[in-house]
């Protein structure tokens, strides 16, 4: 009966959810567990400051901009995908948007239950050359406001079968100034900066709710609060080069540590020595229509490192010496398949790509997504979208080892099928039914596959102009 009523609750539930991401409490105890965290003297993996049951990563999200719901998803500054002009005037640029997701574990997992999640997310651009005569300039503000609910309790899964959980957080998310020139070919960006806005983005892929669509499991693990995604971000330098021919290089140095040590969600505009940056740079080639956000042909190399050495998983943390380094590379690719002949035609587009994390100190090393993404396929209804995708988070040989010296029997991975139609109802409206099938969630031997079904609804009002 709970499947049934799941798009009631989507409009009836209350606002702000007082639910939190704490340990699960299934029929049977489970060890301590958190991948992606740090393994502390007691074998306990920690992040927070707390310790955690098979809590999947709250940074590991990077949730597309619920600005743009179709094909059109936001891709940050490079501007890839771009967000929408909903209130474009004099070089002043607002928009405001919600996404809402009421997912539930109908089978499996550590219990059966269901969630509900939202985002609330307000931004503001600002145009030099429109406002006071200085060209090339951008300045961008992107608040957000999560309310904190969290399926993974009852699924158990590692990759997040929804792209915006994350904990009951309100706060700034994006805050940077950009400058451009060469004709817009060379641009560098200085403040809080969301990396995953156009590093390790494959746009057709961002119409699944499994956060491992966003960004791979792989990177957004890594480090003590995980790179600077959604929704922990932080102070970065970007620096971004585009080619006539299609290709460019980028490159950013992010602040090591998003937030503190106490509060990965708290804002943090200063550099700290002792908690080092992130170094990441992607070189591809890009080509694409003018009126499509989602690229012809996309192709990408990556390369991460932070330069703060992280505890070995088979390791005690206080032994200083014992340390390794953190880093990992990645290759993204997509190409339009079938492109719009007419405008009662379908598009249909592919996306394949994998990333590696050094396994000696990440619990998580490879990550593999593969998927295909449809617009127009039903006719009639140009705008919507029809996606089936699979991730796979691989479980790092020495992690596994780790966990069958503490009785956990870590299997080799998760696995995740998803399916997903996106439905344009109005310009501004989309309502988007999901179904997911976790196998082995988190790679644990002990949690059944889970079922997950459920609806995401993305609305972004029309503003009048400023």
């Amino acid at each position: 009966m709970r499947s049934y009523l799941i798009v009631s609750w989507l409009f009836l539930a209350p606002g702000p959810a007082s639910q939190t991401q704490t340990a699960f409490s299934g029929d049977a105890a489970l060890p301590a567990f958190r991948p992606g965290g740090r393994i502390d003297s007691a074998g306990a993996v920690r992040a927070d400051s707390r310790t955690f049951a098979v809590i999947p990563d709250t940074v590991s999200a990077g949730a597309p901009d619920p600005a743009s719901f179709s094909t059109a998803h936001a891709a940050g500054p490079g501007n890839e995908g771009g967000i929408p002009s909903l209130a474009q005037s004099h070089g002043v640029e607002l928009s405001a948007s919600y996404m809402a997701d009421v997912l539930d574990n109908v089978r499996g997992g550590i219990r059966e239950g269901a969630a509900y999640m939202h985002n609330v997310h307000l931004t503001l651009s600002l145009e030099s050359e429109a406002l006071f005569g200085w060209p090339g300039m951008t300045a961008y503000v992107h608040l957000i406001s999560n309310n904190g609910g969290s399926l993974s309790q009852y699924v158990g899964d590692t990759q997040m079968s929804s792209s915006i959980e994350a904990r009951n957080v309100s706060r700034v998310l994006e805050g940077w100034i950009q400058q451009t020139m060469l004709h817009g070919s060379l641009s560098f960006l200085l403040g809080v900066y969301d990396l995953n806005s156009e590093f390790y983005s494959n746009p057709s892929a961002l119409m699944f709710l499994n956060a491992s669509f966003g960004i791979g499991k792989e990177l957004s693990q890594a480090g003590t609060n995980g790179p600077s995604i959604f929704p922990n971000t932080a102070l970065a330098v970007r620096t971004r080069y585009r080619f006539a021919t299609g290709l460019y290089m980028q490159t950013a140095v992010v602040d090591g540590v998003p937030g503190s040590d106490t509060d990965p969600s708290a804002l943090s505009f200063h550099w700290d020595p002792d908690e080092g940056v992130l170094w990441v740079s992607e070189i591809g080639y890009l080509r694409s229509e003018e009126a499509s956000s989602v690229p012809d042909v996309k192709v990408a190399l990556g390369a991460w490192r932070f330069t703060t050495p992280a505890d070995r998983v088979l390791s005690d943390p206080s032994a200083a010496a014992d340390r390794g380094n953190n880093w990992g590379c990645y290759l993204i690719s997509e190409k339009e398949i079938h492109h719009r002949k007419s405008a009662d035609d379908f598009a249909l587009s592919a996306f394949l790509r994998a990333g590696y994390a050094n396994p000696d100190v990440n619990c998580y090393d490879l990550d593999i997504a593969f998927g295909v993404e449809s617009a127009g396929l039903i006719r009639g209804r140009q705008d919507d979208l029809l996606g089936v995708g699979t991730t796979y988070a691989r479980v790092g040989a020495p992690f596994r080892e780790w966990s069958w010296l503490r009785g956990m029997g870590m299997r080799d991975g998760e696995f995740v099928v998803e399916i997903s139609y996106l439905a344009q109802v109005t310009d501004w409206l989309a309502i988007q039914p999901d179904f997911q099938f976790v196998v082995v969630p988190s790679g644990r031997a002990d949690i059944r596959n889970a079922s997950v079904c459920g609806i995401r609804l993305s609305a972004t009002p029309p503003l009048a102009a400023l």
